[in-house]
C-alpha cells in the first residue's frame, strides 16, 4: 500500500522515522529502537510486509539493520 502511495509523490520516510519508532517503543520495550516496518522484515512477518508495502519495508529494513 505505501509503495503505491510513494509511486505517486507521498513520502512515508520521514513518519517512519518518527511515529513508527514511538510506536515500536511503545509496543516493544524491551527491543533497540527502530521503526516498525523494519522490525516487521526483521521477524519475517510476511503478510504484514506485503500489506504494508515491501520496498517501503526493505528501505527501513537497510536503515536500521545495516
Amino acid at each position: 500500500m505505501l509503495d503505491f502511495l510513494e509511486l505517486i509523490g507521498i513520502n512515508f520516510d520521514g513518519a517512519d522515522r518518527t511515529i513508527s519508532v514511538k510506536l515500536h517503543r511503545l509496543f516493544f520495550k524491551n527491543h533497540k529502537p527502530q521503526s516498525l516496518c523494519a522490525f516487521m522484515v526483521h521477524k519475517k512477518w510476511k503478510k504484514c510486509v506485503r500489506i504494508i508495502g515491501i520496498k517501503h519495508c526493505l528501505r527501513s529494513y537497510d536503515r536500521y539493520y545495516k
